[in-house]
């Protein structure tokens, strides 16, 4: 049985990894381009911030800070859900929120707005998400079926300040140490 991840509570920062199945070198620079791209959008929906990330030929990694204490205005939520589900789509959850605010059912309103919330400021939700939307892009691309990914994402808490700093490090000199690059920027 898997055990529970370890979080941290107000801004806490994770180092998180994931390989790519059987460690195939699947990656090439259009494929790690998109990955950056879901990167932000899934950053942008889940208000997880990307501190800073480097993309490989077979996994990624990735220093994040989440904050999980963020309370999410509805107009907060309205920009999140752009994101993820473009403007009309946002425009009708929106709505529909409005609409049990101003008939004073609060209850169902707050429950309505926790099935979006709920799925913010973590760290294994963002991490899913990301996961998700790359895997569903190159499977289409690909015309391939099934999981892409190796496992679950590998994640540590970092503590902020020096060992911040040297993680953050250590991600910027992975291509470095790789023979990709000769210079981390």
């Amino acid at each position: 049985m898997r055990g529970a991840r370890i979080k941290g509570g107000e801004n806490s920062y994770y180092h998180c990894i994931s390989r790519v199945i059987d460690r195939k070198f699947v990656l090439k620079r259009q494929e790690k381009d998109r990955l950056v791209e879901l990167l932000v959008q899934a950053s942008t929906f889940s208000g997880v911030e990307v501190v800073t990330y480097v993309m490989m030929g077979n996994h990624f990694h990735l220093l994040i800070k989440a904050n999980p204490d963020v309370v999410v205005t509805d107009p907060m939520l309205a920009d999140r859900l752009k994101c993820l589900y473009g403007q009309s789509r946002t425009a009708d959850i929106m709505t529909l929120l409005g609409d049990l605010k101003s008939r004073g059912d609060f209850a169902s309103a707050e429950e309505y707005k926790r099935r979006f919330t709920c799925r913010m400021q973590d760290v294994s939700q963002f991490m899913k998400l990301f996961k998700q939307l790359y895997t569903r892009w190159h499977n289409s691309k690909y015309k391939r079926k099934g999981t892409l990914w190796e496992d679950r994402f590998k994640s540590v808490l970092v503590e902020s300040g020096q060992a911040l700093k040297m993680m953050a490090a250590y991600l910027d000199l992975n291509p470095v140490r790789a023979g990709i690059v000769t210079d981390p920027r």
